[in-house]
Parts: structure tokens; sequence; C-alpha cells
């Protein structure tokens, strides 16, 4: 029977990677609009105009948060994406891992144990979700510690 190609799952955990960065730069700026909307219960016009201008209101956001110092934030789009580069930090990790693992776990069943591809692709798949939530478990800890 084949063993795993490991350079196949090298390659397709990188392109799980940097496939990850474009897609998370674009989505960040609405989850930044969302967790707004979130913690202050504002409409959707006045929370994009509150974060572009640096933060209208950051007392109720700062008093949610248990923020310990206050800063001014001037007016700028690059309000939108605060937070932006350990989003893609987790992004990259978690999706190479994801794409690394699917990718061996699925070569795995199929070869070494003989499941058909589509079998291998279901349990190698799930496997790799699996192993990805442990992974981006520290992160997700970390936003709300």
């Amino acid at each position: 029977s084949m063993s795993v190609e490991y350079v196949t799952c090298l390659r397709e955990g990188a392109i799980g990677g940097v496939g990850a960065i474009p897609g998370t730069l674009c989505a960040h700026f609405c989850d930044v609009i969302k967790m707004r909307q979130q913690l202050t219960g504002e409409r959707l016009t006045i929370a994009i105009r509150a974060i572009y201008k640096g933060g209208d209101g950051n007392a109720v956001i700062n008093n949610r948060m248990k923020a310990t110092t206050a800063r001014k934030i001037s007016p700028s789009l690059s309000n939108f994406f605060a937070g932006a580069i350990p989003t893609v930090q987790q992004k990259v990790l978690t999706r190479s891992t994801m794409f690394l693992a699917s990718s061996a776990s699925v070569q795995f069943f199929e070869h070494q144990l003989d499941f058909t591809p589509t079998s291998a692709a279901f349990v190698g798949s799930g496997t790799s979700g699996y192993m990805t939530g442990f992974i981006a478990s520290p992160w997700e800890w970390q936003k709300v510690l």
C-alpha cells in the first residue's frame, strides 16, 4: 500500500495558509463592525461612523471589555482593521494546519485503511477539522481573557 505523500501535505498546507490571508483581510472590517454592534447595540450606520471617527462611545466599549487605559484614535479607515494582524496569524496557522491535516488524513484513510476515496475525504476532513479546533482554541480564549 502507498504511504502518505508528505510533500503534497506540505504544499496543501501552504496553499491553505496563504489563501487565508486575503479572505481574512476582506472579512475583517465586517467583523469589527459586528463586534461594535454586539457590544453597544448601535445601528449599523452609527457603528460604522463611530469606528471611522475613532470610537465615539468608547466608554461603553471600554467598560464592557475592562479596558484599563483610554487612548485617542484619529478618524481613519484603518480603524476598521484594528486587530487584523493577530487575526491573520490565527487564520494562517489554523488554515494551513487544516489543509495539511486534511491531506494527510485523507491519504492515510484511503491508502492505509482502504477507505473509498469519498469515505476517506469525509473522515479525513472531519479529523482535520477536529485538530484545527484544538489549535484555534488558545486564540479564541484570548478574545475573552
